[in-house]
Order: structure tokens, then C-alpha cells, then sequence
């Protein structure tokens, strides 16, 4: 290989040729002499680039083919390990294992979201069954309030009964005990009750009966205990009420009882209704 003053590259082959020591040179400008094998190395090239570019494209299809069902797999995974069912997958006919593994868990998600409508319908039933629930319980406390009410109350004046008012009796009696306060018990008794009832009639003894205790009610301390003690009596706890205080109350129910008008029968006659009282004082002695 040789270069001559004008730059030419040049490419020869020599060979001795019989007796004479002469040799056979044989020399050709470089590109001449390899115009055939650089047009077939880039044919190769070119045809090894189409192959290359064929196979390239093969293997792309099959890993696109492979790879976007994992990752619509993968996705749906995050989805629902962020709480959302609702996951379509899309469907596959392929027989390799991405193809089972996506339809497994399409079936897998579609058995949740069946499952989250059973428990939405189960939760939405026992929270219907609590409220009725709730609403039987409160219908139930009320009834029970009103039970309780009508245990310890008097049916005819709404007054506390009998029973209440023992009960009271030894709780403040106890109290007193501890405060060392004084404690006051008036009885009341309708004058002539019997008269009433054998002249008028039940009707209108259970109407002087109302009566009264709604005007004793008007003039007591909402801590003062008032019970209809039995038939035509009545009895009041007066807490913290000394002798004279006691006096004083009574005598301001007996004056107000003796200074109302009762509508007796016909509806436009008029009579006047006394009470006799007495009063105690426990001081804890």
C-alpha cells in the first residue's frame, strides 16, 4: 500500500515470475480495487440492519404484549389496595400464564366488588334495624317514664301518692338528720267532705278534691313535697321550714282554699270549700 505525491492511495500485489528474479506487480487505486467488497459489506450491513430492525420490532410487540398486562395488573393492585372496587381489567384471550394470572384477577375483583354490594346491603339493613331500634327504645323509655310517673302520682289530683310520700318522709327525715335544718309536715283535711260527696255526688267531690290541689300547687316551693295522703287528706313536706314558717304556709293555704269560689252544681252556683291543718317539726330529735 503506498500514497503518491498527489495524495492517491494506492493498494498493489506482487509476485516473482520464473528464472530471472523479475516480479509481476499488479497495483490499482484503493477504491477501485475494493468497489465490490464495500458495495457487498453494505448490502450486509443494510440487510443485517433490516433484520436487526425486524427482530427489534418483534421483540418490542412481545414485550408490550407481556408488559402492559402486568402493569394494568399492577395498577389495579394499587387501586384497591387504595380502596376502590370498581376495576375493569381488559380481557385477554391468551393462554400463557399472564393471560390466567389476568383473568384470575379479573374474576378475584369482580368476587370484591359483589362482596362490597353485599356488605353495603347489610350494612345500609343494620342500620335500619338500629334506628327502629333506637326508635323502640326511646318509645320504650318514654313508656317506662310515663309508668314511673304514674307509680308514684295520684290519678285524680296529679298530685304525688301515698307511697311517694313516704318515701320522702324518711329521705328528708335522714337529710335533716345530716344538715341538722328543720324539717315541716302539714296535714290538710277537707272540712265536711263527706256532706259534699252524700249532697253533690262523687263527680263533684273529686272536682273540690281537683280543685284544691291545684290552688296548694300554686302556692308551693318547687323543694316542698304535696301528696294526696288518702281520700280527702293531704299531707306536705316543707325542707329547711322552722315552726313559725310552717304556720305561716299553712295558714296562707288555708285562707287562699277558704277564699276561692267553687263551681259546684248547677254550673253557676258558687260555694266556698274550708280545710282544717296541723303541722309538726322534726329537727333530727
Amino acid at each position: 500500500e503506498r500514497i503518491d505525491d498527489e495524495d492517491r492511495r494506492f493498494i498493489a500485489s506482487s509476485m516473482p515470475v520464473g528464472r530471472h528474479n523479475w516480479s509481476l506487480v499488479i497495483e490499482e487505486e484503493y477504491d477501485l480495487a475494493f468497489a465490490r467488497v464495500a458495495t457487498a459489506m453494505r448490502r450486509v450491513a443494510g440487510i443485517n440492519l433490516a433484520i436487526i430492525a425486524v427482530f427489534a420490532l418483534i421483540a418490542y410487540r412481545f414485550a408490550v404484549g407481556l408488559v402492559r398486562p402486568v402493569e394494568a395488573l399492577s395498577r389495579a393492585a394499587r387501586q384497591i389496595s387504595n380502596g376502590e372496587i370498581n376495576i375493569q381489567l381488559p380481557r385477554t384471550a391468551s393462554r400463557d400464564e399472564v393471560g390466567l394470572l389476568t383473568r384470575a384477577f379479573s374474576e378475584m375483583t369482580s368476587r370484591i366488588e359483589a362482596n362490597a354490594r353485599e356488605i353495603e346491603a347489610a350494612n345500609r339493613h343494620v342500620e335500619e334495624v338500629n334506628a327502629e331500634l333506637r326508635t323502640r327504645n326511646d318509645e320504650l323509655h318514654s313508656a317506662n317514664h310515663v309508668l314511673a310517673q304514674l307509680s308514684i302520682t295520684d290519678g285524680l289530683t296529679g298530685l304525688y301518692n301515698h307511697r311517694y310520700f313516704q318515701d320522702s318522709l324518711g329521705k328528708e327525715a335522714k337529710r335533716t338528720k345530716r344538715t341538722e335544718e328543720p324539717l315541716a309536715l302539714i296535714l290538710i283535711d277537707i272540712d265536711h267532705f263527706k256532706r259534699w260527696n252524700d249532697s253533690l255526688g262523687h263527680a263533684a267531690g273529686d272536682a273540690i278534691l281537683k280543685r284544691i290541689a291545684e290552688v296548694m300547687k300554686t302556692l308551693l316551693r318547687s323543694s316542698d313535697v304535696l301528696a294526696r295522703y288518702g281520700g280527702e287528706e293531704f299531707a306536705l313536706l316543707a325542707p329547711g321550714t322552722s315552726a313559725d314558717g310552717a304556720q305561716q304556709l299553712a295558714e296562707k293555704i288555708r285562707s287562699t282554699i277558704a277564699e276561692t269560689q267553687f263551681f259546684i252544681n248547677p254550673p253557676s252556683e258558687r260555694r266556698n270549700v274550708t280545710v282544717s291543718m296541723g303541722f309538726s317539726i322534726y329537727a333530727g330529735d
